[in-house]
């Protein structure tokens, strides 16, 4: 089958460029920094530093998930993020077993960044920059495990199709058997939501990637506000049974930063994912992150056709990949 071509996202729509625009706004810009700022320091993230990431982020957007605030700071006590800004871009590196890996550059590229790099591998390359830093480097590699699931909006949304016929029986069951409502994640149950991510992670004991996301994803709900996101819950019996975490990633893409539920109540995973749709405002594509490796995850993607997948990519000037 034929894949669908990826739209070009080079140039976003005017409102994403406009202060105190909707898009602009839901991610907390209030103004846009200009982006002649030099700092030739190395910096940790902070919270603080969420309003820079993001005006930098929405002035070069890119569909991976990487390329988000929220993604470097839940996953910073396992990865250790910094961060430099120079004339005309933002770097971002992190640790990965030991090593130094730097994401692509946000923002224009010039030699100064690649000696700053030296010999450390770069990576989630997107495919559309690919051609432009390749020659920097002299290898590169497809990173399969970590390719990004596109969905179209309206695909999650309404299920059509015989191929989406399961994930209907499954909701039409779960709205059948339980007593259930839906709240958007605030202040007034966000403790509940995180009692419940703790349940989840005390069912499967001894998985280290598991325990990796779950510390991202108790992060995520700890600073569920700072963060400016936006979630779902599903509540059985006063109890939250799953839950689901977003964002807008571009003007015309949300990313889903999590997602559980409790596996004793059947077809609530595919309740929570329809749900939270249904609650959000709709856009072109939704984009479910990467599998981590785990073959559970890339079953569940894999079950919904995503559109495409997102490919990364990673480069290392000499020595080989660990």
């Amino acid at each position: 089958m034929e894949m669908p071509r990826q739209p070009n996202i080079s140039a976003p729509n005017e409102s994403a460029m406009i202060p105190n625009s909707p898009a602009t706004m839901f991610l907390g810009i209030a103004e846009f920094e200009p982006f002649c700022h030099v700092n030739f320091m190395w910096k940790e993230i902070s919270l603080d530093e969420k309003p820079l990431f993001d005006s930098w982020f929405q002035r070069f957007p890119c569909r991976l998930s990487d390329y988000s605030f929220t993604n470097c700071w839940i996953w910073n006590e396992e990865r250790h993020y910094h961060y430099m800004v120079l004339d005309h871009c933002l770097l971002i590196r992190y640790t990965d077993h030991g090593e130094t890996v730097y994401l692509m550059p946000v923002g224009d590229v010039d030699t100064q960044i690649f000696k700053m790099i030296g010999k450390n591998a770069m990576r989630a390359v997107d495919e559309n920059r690919l051609s432009t830093l390749r020659p920097y480097f002299q290898h590169a590699e497809e990173e399969q495990k970590h390719f990004d699931y596109l969905y179209r909006f309206e695909d999650l949304l309404k299920l059509h199709g015989n191929a989406l016929q399961p994930k209907r029986n499954l909701i039409h069951q779960f709205e059948e058997q339980y007593e259930w409502h839906y709240e958007p994640i605030d202040l007034n149950n966000r403790f509940k939501v995180s009692a419940m991510q703790e349940k989840w992670i005390s069912l499967h004991p001894g998985d280290a990637a598991l325990q990796e996301e779950h510390v991202a994803l108790t992060r995520c709900l700890k600073d569920f506000q700072a963060l400016k996101l936006m979630g779902g819950c599903l509540i059985v019996d006063d109890q939250v049974i799953a839950y689901t975490v977003g964002e807008l990633l571009t003007h015309d893409t949300l990313v889903i930063h999590g997602e559980k539920a409790l596996p004793s109540f059947k077809g609530a995973y595919q309740a929570i994912n329809q749900k939270f749709l249904e609650h959000t405002s709709q856009v072109a594509w939704v984009n479910r992150e990467e599998a981590l490796g785990i073959p559970s995850l890339e079953q569940a993607k894999q079950s919904y056709h995503p559109a495409r997948l997102l490919k990364k990519f990673k480069l290392w000037p000499s020595r080989q990949p660990s």
